[in-house]
């Protein structure tokens, strides 16, 4: 699916400038989120949300060497992060709520440049009903730059409450005569 970038940036820039709220992808800090606000695109189909790649170069974790290209991990982070930071804002998963991913399956099919606008696409495979104590999201990420893709992660995600998570871990510890 192109992404014509001047169209987003035209008709999305407002939320597109700015870094999304580090509560929606779960940091602790400002310089650790890597992506923009993010905008549900119905005109390219339904559960489909488009943001841009934003970070820091000077990122210790990512940047420790010289690089002359975007690192993967910094990639499969931003659409990690673009997960939650979507479920939380159009699937009402609250903020009590624990993020286990499932499955992670990347393919990058070439290098993405350095200081060149980096546009991720994500599309939501079968949410799960809203009625559930558990839900499950699988999506799709498409990673653009200069109108082509660049590569595809997808990720399957369970989210559980908080209190829930708690009571199966000790109840895991317990089993396994861990958590003493």
């Amino acid at each position: 699916m192109a992404v014509n970038k001047a169209e987003l940036q035209k008709e999305f820039v407002d939320d597109f400038i700015r870094k999304i709220d580090r509560r929606f992808v779960h940091k602790a800090k400002d310089e650790n989120v890597v992506i923009s606000d993010i905008c549900r695109r119905e005109d390219l189909g339904p559960h489909i949300y488009q943001c841009f790649l934003t970070y820091d170069d000077q990122l210790p974790f990512f940047f420790e060497h010289y690089l002359d290209h975007v690192p993967g991990l910094l990639v499969i982070e931003a659409a990690r992060q673009m997960g939650t930071a979507t479920v939380h804002k159009f699937y009402d998963v609250d903020f009590d709520t624990i993020f286990i991913l499932d499955v992670v399956n990347c393919s990058f099919t070439n290098f993405l440049e350095c200081q060149e606008p980096v546009v991720i696409q994500m599309a939501i495979i079968a949410p799960d009903g809203p009625h559930r104590v558990r839900k499950a999201f699988g999506s799709v990420v498409t990673i653009f730059q200069h109108n082509e893709s660049k590569g595809t992660i997808e990720f399957n995600c369970t989210c559980i409450p908080k209190k829930l998570f708690a009571r199966m871990r000790r109840t895991a510890a317990a089993c396994t005569g861990g958590g003493q």
